[in-house]
């Protein structure tokens, strides 16, 4: 009976005693345990832990302190640049949410479980008229995580990190940049030497007039053109077989002596180019005589186009000298495909285009005979 009156006698008490008392507060700020992106690592391998915190509305977490915990015997990882860093920020009703990321690393000498210590997390309860300073601080503490640690370095491995020091490379880049420099300056000058070397020399006419003097006679300097104004001659003459058809029929008769004119002018300038252009020719030489020199050269781009331009005369002046017309008279297609192969032929011997044809000749020729 006693042993009954006292149980109620408890019972009365427990329920007269405040709801606080037998049940705990509920935190406004809660920190769920940390999501890792892996539990087994190995030698400063990265490792994401992931807090994702929750509050309500009238309290804000100390965000200073929470960017500043530590995780010893991780490090935070100096390689991120935000480290860390909030992420996700959300809000639904009275409840606030976002994730805070660490980015860690370790350096250790044995292998085995490694612990993620317990965290705190501070938080501050908002009151109007209440300076920051003297605000209610309260906390909210996670449980620590086990974790695998994979790797063994030496007890005299200090750090991941080579320190090995190469030295300044200063002088090494100034000596490249300089090596650089002269191989370009010694290409130009090659590229000048060639140019100089296979450039058409213009000839000093009066030597070879005297050395022929004895056998035609005297000639006035007048005569003497250069290679520019003997180039210019020809381009006019193959200027002036540039007819029409109607033109064309009148010429092909076989006493037309507008006809004969162009052919004429035609067989002087064309002489008178080869003079001007090869050394060895002299006004004394026949169209045969002027072949047989220019194929005794070497081999060259520049003058295989004098032994077509030397062959093309022998062929006009025998037409010209029968009095018969040329063999291009025939169709007006065969006129001009003459007149645009010879124009072909000499803008090949201009700048630059014949550095690029000597090369080309001189890579694809290499001991052919004419």
């Amino acid at each position: 009976m006693r042993r009954c009156f006292y149980l109620a006698l408890l019972a009365v008490f427990l329920a007269c005693l405040p709801r606080a008392g037998l049940a705990q507060e509920p935190s406004p700020m809660i920190v769920d345990q940390p999501r890792l992106s892996k539990t087994v690592f190995t030698n400063w391998d990265p490792i994401e832990v992931i807090f994702t915190v929750r509050y309500l509305d009238g309290y804000e977490p100390d965000m200073e302190r929470i960017k500043s915990l530590s995780f010893p015997p991780f490090e935070l990882d100096s390689e991120v640049k935000e480290n860390p860093k909030i992420v996700r920020k959300q809000k639904y009703r009275e409840e606030n949410y976002f994730d805070i990321v660490y980015s860690l690393r370790m350096i250790a000498e044995k292998k085995g479980e490694v612990v993620l210590p317990a965290q705190k997390f501070y938080y501050i309860k908002l009151e109007p008229g209440k300076p920051r300073e003297e605000l209610e601080v309260k906390e909210f503490e996670t449980k620590e995580v086990q974790l695998r640690y994979d790797h063994v370095l030496t007890s005299k491995a200090d750090d991941i990190i080579d320190r090995i020091d190469f030295g300044d490379f200063g002088w090494q880049a100034w000596f490249w940049k300089g090596l650089a420099l002269a191989g370009f300056i010694l290409s130009a000058l090659l590229c000048w030497v060639i140019a100089l070397r296979y450039h058409p020399v213009l000839k000093n006419k009066k030597e070879s007039l005297a050395e022929s003097s004895e056998n035609v006679g005297p000639v006035s300097s007048e005569q003497v053109l250069t290679s520019k104004e003997a180039r210019k001659s020809l381009l006019k003459a193959l200027d002036a077989l540039e007819i029409d058809e109607e033109e064309f029929k009148s010429l092909i008769k076989i006493d037309s002596p507008k006809r004969r004119q162009k052919e004429a002018d035609l067989c002087n300038a064309l002489r008178t180019f080869l003079l001007s252009h090869v050394d060895i020719l002299t006004n004394a030489d026949t169209a045969k005589e002027m072949l047989l020199k220019i194929s005794s050269l070497d081999r060259s781009f520049r003058n295989d186009s004098y032994f077509y331009f030397a062959s093309r005369l022998g062929v006009y002046e025998k037409g010209l000298y029968k009095a018969e017309p040329l063999y291009f008279w025939k169709y007006l297609e065969y006129l001009e495909y003459e007149v645009s192969y010879s124009r072909q032929e000499l803008m090949y011997l201009n700048w630059p285009v014949i550095w690029w044809k000597e090369f080309a000749y001189r890579w694809r020729s290499s001991g052919r005979t004419r």
